[in-house]
């Protein structure tokens, strides 16, 4: 199946996604028209974002086969920093506009813990193709019915992240409620390769309380976010830097799998209102420990010690921090302990009913 330009074009690379000058094709009972950014069914005329269009033709190019979400992310935004719910931002956009249904795809199918999958078929377009040129793909997925557990999931996530919210409402806007690509103006001009990359590695729980886990993952979460807004650095996404949680693989192998010059691992105890990190910046190519330090404040605090880890973590990668970026991690901004337990609980429901979707 081709979406290119013409009936010859070769499918086999697929960093070619830009919707400009590619060949309308049909989608189950759709016509999408890339270079238009939008899709045609009868009388209906539907609009897509350029990323959107750009997710929908990646996974058009392979369809019935399962896409991890680090693929995605590597793929159709081509390495720059995104944090994950602009994939599944994304994907919902696609869906939304398909007239999909995540319960029960006849398009995109979420497989849990793997990715996601074109289930719909995929024809050239018919005024441009050639007879018997088709690529199908089943639709005999399973017609799942929502259940009532997926029902109590969604009224237990609302519950949680409302009582978040109106807990947080104290502390106002912030840097960290910011959802979209964060892509720097190196990168919009082709320079991202020029900036060193960096791999925020699962930080390890080691709080007596096993039910703590959450704030480790938490934590490696928002620090992650708090480099990506950092213009000088390549930050690889969590997805790809979770995929290495428990992993036995070398430092120097981690690095050249997620192409990084730097990961950044650490510990994370919680005892009672107090929060310990104990962070370690290692440049793998040399093994050496360009930071080794140890954080030590109250839960109070915590948005201001991920501050201090990421102003850290650019420094000793010798990164420049604009005048913004410095007076945003720099700024203090107390929080209730209480609120951000809350805040963290709700982002790990979110993540168990994305793998759920």
């Amino acid at each position: 199946m081709s979406l290119g330009p013409s009936a010859t074009r070769d499918t086999s690379g697929l960093n070619d996604l830009d919707p400009a000058g590619r060949s309308p094709f049909e989608l189950g009972d759709w016509r999408v028209e890339p270079d238009r950014l939008r899709l045609l069914r009868g009388d209906e005329s539907r609009k897509l974002e350029p990323m959107a269009m750009r997710l929908l033709l990646f996974l058009a190019e392979r369809p019935a086969e399962v896409i991890s979400r680090a693929e995605v992310l590597q793929q159709v935004w081509e390495g720059r920093a995104v944090v994950d719910e602009t994939l599944s931002r994304a994907v919902s956009l696609v869906r939304q506009a398909l007239g999909d249904n995540a319960q029960n795809p006849t398009y995109i199918e979420t497989i849990p813990k793997r990715g996601y999958r074109l289930i719909a078929s995929v024809r050239p377009d018919p005024a441009e193709s050639t007879p018997g040129v088709e690529t199908s793909v089943s639709n005999e997925v399973a017609k799942r019915k929502p259940s009532a557990v997926m029902s109590t999931w969604g009224i237990l996530l609302a519950l949680v992240i409302l009582l978040a919210l109106l807990m947080l409402w104290q502390v106002g806007p912030s840097d960290e409620q910011t959802v979209g690509d964060r892509v720097s103006p190196a990168t919009a001009t082709g320079e991202a390769s020029q900036r060193p990359g960096i791999a925020v590695l699962p930080f390890k729980n080691l709080s007596p309380d096993l039910e703590n886990a959450y704030l480790a993952d938490g934590l490696t979460e928002q620090i992650i976010h708090q480099l990506a807004e950092v213009s000088g650095l390549r930050v690889v996404s969590r997805t790809s830097s979770m995929s290495f949680r428990d992993s036995a693989a070398l430092a120097p192998d981690i690095a050249r799998t997620l192409r990084v010059d730097y990961l950044l691992e650490g510990t994370v105890l919680v005892v009672d209102q107090r929060v310990r990190i104990s962070a370690r910046l290692i440049r793998p190519e040399t093994d050496d420990h360009l930071l080794s330090r140890t954080y030590d404040r109250s839960l109070s605090e915590i948005l201001d010690l991920q501050r201090e880890v990421a102003k850290d973590v650019a420094e000793h990668t010798r990164t420049q921090l604009s005048p913004r970026e410095a007076i945003r991690l720099a700024r203090e901004q107390p929080v209730s302990s209480d609120a951000y337990r809350a805040y963290l609980q709700g982002r790990q429901l979110v993540e168990q009913r994305r793998e759920l979707d």
